[in-house]
């Protein structure tokens, strides 16, 4: 019942095509890791991919597959499946790639494959079995083109082990085994139409493997984890040379050997292997190894070789000059440095188009140059992940073939640029230490540069002609960018993702020409976010917002000199209609005679009073004020402009003073005074003196009545004063004029004595 309930549901599943935890496009349905079959997983009858890898299938039922008739690809590794019902793939005729590995199928002989006829790949390595033998359905996959088969379990090889593969169409065998304790010899044999062999075992003693291999038509062999002594690598190489094979592959080799290898010397002519790709080599003898120049002619015919982490630290002159075909060289991940490789070699790799040099060690640029400068076919220089630097500046001898470099995972700085060659057509210096980017008008033929990860602060210029093409500068410390330099590159492919972009209105309008442009910005909008304000950190550039007066700076400018204006317009008239500017003019000339203290006798007064009065009172002060105080018993010492002002000074110098010198300010009050100029600077710097001293010093004399509508809006000290302050007014009559004279005596009375009367006592 269980069972059913399953097959009820994975039915239903696909009749509606419930959404469930499934990945799927028109055609392809992913139910990797859902569970199934206790989950289903929703597919259609149009359904060609499908994936079920990393699930809980213990069984494949006939149910299944049974409606999908379209199917192509099916992918089941990495499940429990044990067994296969007949008839699984009874409705799966357009199959074309069935991948079992990594199951628990211990049979492979009675697996149900007779319905698959349009079958060309097929994967069964890695199950439970321990026995390879093919049953006779496997004949019925006429198209099959690649099969993956066998087990660490598997210990032996008999003939009829492959027997059942004859005839087929077979191209590829990938061929998984333990350390085997038997082959039977001839049983590779069976695989006569075999283009690509992989072999994943240890050759050991097992001669025989090697053998047959000269009389399939190979044209690739591939040996994993194998152990290579002298003797099996002698045998090995002789029946390579003489095979059909084009192209070897070793990896994960250890060698039990010193290099010591006695293979009988073929002409090169008669040689078909062209490509060799050796990868991690274990060698305990490193140190003792023999050198191979003995057998360097063997490999003259070499057009690509490949030796990657093989504990490589030198490379002779004779091999890199004995290898005049060799088009393609590889020894990433090695210890090659400047002085071991091709040392000072002639004519190394004259042939040699494209040189890898990944994960070594080697640190001085300009030293590489020199060293490709003799490889006169040399395109393509790839350098990733060493040490290289560049000290100082100057010119490099780089080969002048150079179009293609990449120098990457470096500690390359900004003058890198003048070391490198005209010639070149791309340039890879992603992940160094670059933080400018000079003129590139030398390098004319220049159509990429890839610059990812450096600490590039500003986009670079290219003249207008320039043929760059596409520039990588993403992951730099670019925080703004130039609409106008982005719109001299509208023919450039530009990548400039995952900078510290600073959101400011400035950007507003590089998004509108991205998004109105035919620019091309690779990956925008999504690795484009802004880095500050903190308040909007992470946020797509794209989805900003700003106000069109924030980012209309000239509309902003206009209001903002608009309202200035309108305050300064405001302010003057204030100004005119108050006086404010005589009040900032009259603090000026205060501040200024201020500077001059010497001028001033502070704290010592030289005259009872000082009197203020206006030129047309002039009459009244000499006639009658002077004779009443200066012929007082005693006398008292009067100041007046008109006789005490010091020639040579400033009348605001003078002023102050006066003033300054004086006990009492005296102001004669009339209507002339009001209109005068001069008699409200005094009445100011008499006003400013009683703030200093902190001492009531005026004496207000009022000489005619005066009208308030008549006192000018400057004197509005004076209006203030006449409003708290009591003062003396001239009376008409004789009688209270002598009243009045002794009034204004009684004020001056003092019982000091001003400094003249000290200095010469005997004027008393």
């Amino acid at each position: 019942y269980t069972m059913l309930i399953i097959v009820l549901a994975f039915n239903i599943a696909v009749k509606h095509s419930s959404q469930l935890h499934t990945a799927r496009s028109a055609h392809s349905v992913n139910c990797s890791r859902i569970g199934f079959p206790n989950i289903p997983c929703a597919v259609t009858p149009y359904t060609e991919i499908l994936d079920l890898s990393h699930n809980q299938m213990t069984r494949i039922q006939q149910q299944y597959f049974k409606t999908l008739s379209k199917l192509k690809r099916l992918i089941l590794s990495f499940n429990k499946i044990a067994a296969i019902e007949p008839g699984a793939f009874a409705n799966n005729s357009e199959l074309q790639h069935l991948d079992l590995s990594n199951n628990s199928l211990h049979d492979i002989a009675i697996l149900p494959f007779n319905h698959l006829k349009s079958l060309t790949y097929l994967d069964i390595s890695n199950n439970l079995y321990d026995t390879i033998y093919l049953g006779v359905e496997i004949k019925e996959l006429k198209k099959l083109e690649t099969l993956m088969l066998g087990t660490p379990s598997v210990s032996f090889l008999k003939v009829g082990s492959l027997s059942m593969l004859r005839g087929l169409p077979l191209q590829k065998v990938h061929l998984i085994t333990q350390d085997l304790e038997e082959y039977e010899p001839g049983t590779l044999t069976a695989l006569e139409n075999l283009r690509d062999l992989i072999l994943d075992f240890q050759i050991q003693d097992q001669y025989g493997i090697i053998h047959p291999l000269k009389k399939l038509n190979l044209s690739t062999l591939s040996l994993n984890h194998i152990t290579l002594d002298d003797r099996i690598t002698i045998n090995l190489f002789e029946n390579v040379l003489r095979s059909t094979i084009v192209e070897m592959h070793l990896s994960n080799i250890n060698i039990d050997s010193i290099g010591k290898w006695d293979i009988e010397i073929i002409s090169s002519q008669q040689i078909n292997l062209h490509k060799i790709y050796i990868n991690n080599i274990v060698n305990p003898n490193f140190f003792k190894f023999y050198s191979l120049k003995y057998i360097q002619n063997l490999f003259q015919q070499l057009t690509k070789l490949s030796v990657i982490n093989g504990s490589m630290y030198y490379i002779p002159c004779g091999v890199s000059e004995k290898l005049i075909n060799l088009k393609y060289l590889d020894v990433s991940f090695n210890l090659l440095q400047e002085f071991s490789f091709i040392p000072k070699c002639s004519n190394p790799f004259p042939g040699l188009t494209s040189l890898v040099l990944n994960d070594n060690k080697f640190s001085h640029l300009r030293q590489l140059s020199v060293m490709t400068f003799q490889m006169r076919n040399l395109t393509r220089l790839i350098a990733t992940s060493n040490s290289l630097q560049l000290p100082g500046e100057g010119m490099c001898s780089w080969s002048r073939s150079l179009r293609h470099i990449n120098f990457s995972h470096n500690k390359l700085l900004a003058n890198v640029f003048s070391c490198l060659p005209s010639s070149l057509e791309s340039v890879d210096l992603s992940y160094n230490a670059i933080s400018t980017v000079p003129n590139l008008e030398k390098m004319s033929n220049l159509r990429e540069i890839i610059l990812t990860g450096n600490a590039i602060s500003f986009l670079p210029e290219f003249a207008a002609g320039h043929p760059v093409r596409v520039l990588s500068i993403d992951r730099n410390a670019i925080n703004t960018i130039d609409v106008d330099l982005l719109r001299s590159m509208n023919q450039i492919q530009l990548k400039l993702g995952n900078n510290p972009f600073r959101c400011s209105c400035a950007i507003q309008s590089v998004i509108d020409y991205i998004e109105h442009s035919h620019i091309e910005i690779i990956d925008w909008p999504a690795d484009y976010r802004c880095a500050s304000p903190l308040n909007i950190q992470g946020q797509v550039i794209k989805d900003l917002k700003f106000s069109t007066v924030e980012c209309n700076i000239p509309l902003f400018v206009g209001v903002l000199l608009a309202c200035i204006a309108l305050v300064v317009a405001l302010c003057v008239i204030l100004c005119i209609k108050y006086k404010v500017t005589w009040y900032i003019h009259t603090l000026w000339l205060w501040v200024n005679a201020k500077r001059h203290p010497d001028d001033l006798m502070e704290g010592n007064f030289e005259y009872h009073a000082f009197i203020s009065y206006s030129e047309r009172d002039s009459d009244w002060v000499k006639n009658k004020m002077l004779p009443q105080l200066e012929t007082n018993n005693p006398p008292f010492h009067i100041c007046i402009h008109e006789r005490d002002f010091r020639p040579g000074k400033s009348i605001i110098a003078n002023i102050i003073d006066c003033i300054s010198k004086s006990y009492k300010t005296i102001f004669v009050l009339s209507k002339s005074f009001v209109q005068s100029e001069w008699c409200h600077y005094e009445l100011f710097f008499a006003h400013n003196q009683i703030l200093d001293k902190k001492k009531d010093s005026l004496i207000l004399l009022l000489l005619e009545p005066i009208p308030a509508k008549s006192i000018p809006d400057r004197f509005c000290k004076l209006r203030k004063l006449m409003n708290r302050k009591t003062y003396l007014e001239w009376p008409q009559g004789e009688f209270q004029q002598n009243f009045f004279w002794k009034r204004l005596k009684a004020i001056l009375n003092t019982n000091f004595q001003p400094q003249c009367l000290q200095n010469n006592p005997g004027n008393e």
